[in-house]
């Protein structure tokens, strides 16, 4: 699976634990089975997978998310590793030999894990959709931010395409900062042009994000991927 993000403030700490993505069931709260995707209390990306009975690992980027920041965000499971990419660049990997899919039943599980097929009344289903910005079962907190451009795959993304799809999906914010333009961008170069028609330069230096020195003439700005 893959997408952009961008979190529209840090979290606060304590309990506040925001839900990226989330493919995961949670019936008679015995455990959930799956895997989330959470912008945690510590405020950084962190990527959960479940065995059921409150059970399984957890994935983390050791880099804090800054807001207003695009992040491409790749989750890989091959069957056996866990590799979780932030912009490309490999941030997490592990196992979990107990991991269990949504939908499926722990072992041991049947008399509390139900699948979708089950309507019996007062029973809960057994797995859950699929959620951007929060989990199946409304617990924590929802993301806050933007999410773009989300993929679901039925095979592991290799390294190599995973770098191909980081190049050829800029994600670029403009913002106002009084009369200055914050430029924010996830790959590439910064440049800038007195005309939208160029010529354009390389901005000195700068880095993601950028705020502009305001001037009395009009400035453009562009991304250079190669």
């Amino acid at each position: 699976m893959e997408g952009w993000i961008s979190a529209t403030s840090a979290t606060t700490g304590g309990n506040d634990y925001r839900t990226v993505l989330s493919s995961m069931s949670n019936p008679y709260g015995t455990g959930p089975t799956g895997w989330l995707v959470y912008q945690t209390a510590g405020n950084n990306l962190a990527w959960w997978t479940y065995n059921g009975y409150y059970v399984g690992i957890q994935l983390t980027d050791p880099d804090q998310v800054a807001p207003g920041q695009w992040y491409y965000l790749a989750l890989v499971y091959d069957g056996a590793n866990f590799t979780m990419y932030v912009n490309g660049v490999v941030k997490a990997t592990g196992t979990d030999s107990g991991y269990v899919q949504n939908g499926n039943v722990p072992p041991g599980g049947s008399a509390n894990y139900n699948f979708n097929y089950n309507q019996g009344p007062g029973l809960p289903l057994g797995s859950g959709a699929m959620v951007l910005g929060q989990r199946v079962d409304d617990a924590f907190n929802p993301f806050l931010g933007s999410i773009d451009e989300v993929a679901v795959y039925n095979k592991a993304l290799t390294p190599l395409q995973i770098q191909g799809h980081l190049l050829n999906s800029p994600a670029v914010t403009i913002n106002a900062s009084g009369q200055s333009a914050v430029v924010t961008w996830t790959v590439g170069a910064l440049q800038s042009a007195p005309a939208v028609t160029g010529p354009y330069t390389a901005v000195t230096g700068a880095t993601s994000p950028f705020t502009n020195t305001v001037t009395a003439s009009q400035q453009f700005f562009r991304i250079k991927l190669q």
